[in-house]
């Protein structure tokens, strides 16, 4: 106030109107939700590279297994989250679109794609679900491994052979994790796919759901 004042051929910038204000909003938040998704695939994608790289400074503070456990639960994790913003996200693509003529459209296709990924993270599911509720996780790999380290710590197994454990299971794990990763990543693709070809129209222009958030398209 004190500057326009002190120059009177300033005007106030008048507010954008409240319609705008909605589809800012909207369009601000649907960028969040699925930049959080695509924030937990990075972190997934990652998960492999640092369980085939154990750095030597770290075998004076953990073991070896202990390092393919921690990246192996902390995928399972990851999934878990990344399951958990594809949720939040198709749900908040129906509660805000239910009233488009296309609503029904969109809700089936959510519901599809969201089966698509159920189907291709459902054993790590079921994983972390007995890991979180029942025992830690515990697979062949894994409890060879930990056994290996055990012997060589006894001296009732060499060092050569303790390594090659090591190194065949985290390479083990590291593949299996890629190709789930692989499967994700299409399955992100496809998601652009169908959600883009519902929320834009043929002229690329971002579809606003009806009056009451946004304009009618």
């Amino acid at each position: 106030e004190t500057m326009l004042a002190n120059n009177p051929g300033l005007r106030p910038v008048p507010p954008a109107p409240l319609r705008i204000q909605r589809d800012a909003l909207l369009l601000l938040r649907i960028f969040q939700q699925f930049f959080e998704i695509t924030t937990s695939f990075a972190a997934l994608a990652n998960i492999p590279f640092y369980i085939k790289h154990f750095p030597p400074a770290l075998s004076k503070r953990i073991t070896r297994p202990v390092w393919v456990r921690y990246h192996s639960e902390n995928y399972l994790h990851e999934l878990y989250v990344f399951d958990q913003r594809v949720t939040l996200f198709f749900n908040f693509l129906r509660k805000k679109y239910k009233q488009a003529d296309y609503a029904s459209k969109l809700n089936d296709a959510c519901n599809v794609l969201h089966k698509d990924l159920k189907d291709i993270i459902e054993a790590n599911v079921k994983a972390r679900g007995a890991h979180v509720h029942e025992r830690r996780l515990d697979d062949p790999v894994l409890t060879g491994l930990e056994a290996q380290e055990f012997l060589f710590r006894f001296k009732q197994s060499s060092a050569k052979n303790y390594f090659d454990w090591f190194l065949d299971a985290k390479q083990e794990k590291a593949f299996f994790m890629t190709m789930d990763n692989a499967r994700l990543k299409k399955w992100l693709n496809q998601c652009g796919l169908v959600l883009g070809g519902l929320l834009f129209d043929s002229s690329a222009s971002f579809r606003y759901p009806p009056a009451g958030f946004g304009q009618k398209s």
